[in-house]
């Protein structure tokens, strides 16, 4: 059948999930293995006690929270849904993500927040596009690795009337953390007057809206004012020297203060969190193209979608303005010869025949589909099976760098300290490593998940998302830079 421009193509439904994964770095390097955990501990306890919105979740099998007691049809197929997303993991995968962690308290791998005060979210992109989404899940997980990650669910409206082109577009622009640049001219003006414009690669404006369907207190956002970071990021460098990227102030007012971040207006040289990717959030997308009309068959448009708007919703790309004059052959984000491997490296097919593709990339995973399986099954698969094994690649990819960067801190501080030369600095340099030694350890033994379910379908799938994060050679990596810091204290133990 011929196949269709992403503008021609309605959307059911469409779900989409920011992971925002951030890194711990200590106010000074841990001397002892239990400093990094004892720091996320600690701020923890420090978010718990917050007269605030967020609130701490005991029971993390409710990371979607129960419906309330009046919808016993609602609570039977949730109570279904978490058994289902239990049982779908190995033991030692369940006691990781579904413990419930009991008022006495404990040595908890992580700890999970969220907030239910805002409901929804109006945005605005482009010269004229404009939509509510709800928000569905807003989750903060603290993980005692050192990794902190921020999940925001956001789901269409049913009456929407959202085309796969504007599923395209939001994919892409929703999960920007701060402007990747900004334009020089104002295409309006003559060249000689020099302006400052966002990209069209974020949003225009944001607004966050509450219980009450208002927007919460200073919850509304024009994304152009954020671009006074440009000039701040050349003239305000941290207490250290250091430039840090400048979060969109939507994503701040979100937190809400619970992270203190690394920020240019850090006051001190106290524990602080770090990105640890680009601008760009990692993503979960989910996207239904049921035809239901009752005329046309269920799979009808998702049939009709052209080979390189899948390509698009792989990679998070925007949507081709021009795809009404290009042919099924031109209409790619990429040179077609450079996606000859496309389909073999990031499509997972075994149920295309059924409605449903899914596509895997180092910064996404996306399903799309038609007919009732996909939206009966699928779409709760990756709410919450899907999900979590996101999550626990995000959680690896921040420990590690987090890990790589305290590695090359203490070697820099090593240094500035006298090294060899000062017994001082050499004992310093072998504490410090020790901890991170002990870290490692940790990390590797007890929260390294390179399987996490004997279910065919999991193990093909996260196997291809550890490789799309590169997380077999990120993790050779950190252990390197170890072995070498370990070869170097070896032999000055040897030589002393």
């Amino acid at each position: 059948m011929s196949k269709l421009p992403a503008q021609q193509i309605p959307v059911t439904a469409a779900r989409l999930t920011l992971l925002w994964p951030l890194a711990l770095q200590l106010g000074a390097p841990a001397a002892h293995g239990r400093e990094t955990a004892d720091a996320v501990a600690k701020q923890a306890a420090a978010i718990e006690a917050l007269p605030g919105q967020w609130q701490r979740v005991s029971d993390l099998a409710e990371h979607i929270p129960r419906p309330g007691p009046e919808d016993d049809i609602a609570t039977r197929r949730w109570e279904n849904e978490v058994y289902a997303e239990g049982v779908y993991f190995h033991p030692f995968v369940q006691r990781f993500l579904f413990a419930r962690q009991n008022a006495a308290g404990g040595d908890w791998p992580l700890w999970l927040f969220r907030r239910t005060d805002i409901t929804a979210l109006n945005i605005s992109w482009g010269k004229d596009r404009s939509a509510r989404l709800k928000v569905d899940r807003l989750n903060l997980y603290m993980f005692r690795t050192g990794a902190a990650v921020l999940v925001t669910e956001l789901s269409t409206q049913a009456d929407a009337a959202l085309k796969l082109a504007d599923i395209e577009d939001l994919h892409d622009i929703l999960r920007r953390a701060y402007h990747p640049y900004a334009t020089q001219w104002d295409g309006e003006a003559k060249k000689e007057t020099p302006v400052r414009q966002a990209s069209h690669l974020v949003l225009r404006g944001v607004t966050w809206i509450g219980e009450n369907n208002a927007p919460i207190k200073d919850g509304t956002f024009d994304l152009a004012d954020d671009l006074d970071a440009v000039p701040n990021y050349l003239a305000r460098p941290d207490v250290k020297g250091l430039r840090q990227p400048p979060v969109f102030s939507h994503w701040l007012r979100l937190l809400n203060d619970a992270l203190p971040l690394a920020r240019p207006d850090s006051a001190d040289e106290g524990d602080r969190w770090h990105h640890v990717v680009d601008e760009r959030m990692p993503t979960l997308l989910t996207v239904s193209v049921t035809a239901t009309d009752g005329t046309t068959a269920k799979d009808h448009w998702f049939r009709s979608i052209r080979p390189g708007d899948f390509v698009r919703l792989c990679f998070a790309d925007g949507s081709n303005t021009d795809a009404a004059t290009a042919t099924d052959a031109t209409d790619y984000p990429y040179n077609p010869a450079f996606l000859a491997d496309f389909e073999k490296r990031h499509a997972y097919d075994r149920f295309a025949h059924w409605g449903t593709r899914y596509f895997v990339s180092g910064y996404s995973l996306v399903a799309i589909g038609a007919g009732d399986d996909f939206d009966g099954i699928v779409k709760m698969h990756m709410r919450r099976h899907y999900f979590q094994m996101a999550l626990i690649a995000q959680m690896e990819v921040a420990t590690l760098l987090s890990l790589s960067s305290a590695i090359s801190r203490s070697a820099e501080l090593f240094e500035d300290e006298g090294g060899a030369l000062s017994e001082a600095a050499r004992k310093k340099f072998r504490d410090r490593m020790q901890a991170l030694n002990e870290n490692f350890m940790q990390f590797a033994q007890r929260f390294r998940f390179t399987g996490v379910s004997n279910q065919m379908q999991a193990t093909e799938l996260f196997n291809m998302l550890r490789k799309a994060l590169g997380l077999k050679r990120l993790f050779a990596d950190v252990r390197a830079e170890l072995e070498s810091a370990n070869t170097y204290l070896f032999a000055d133990a040897q030589t002393k």
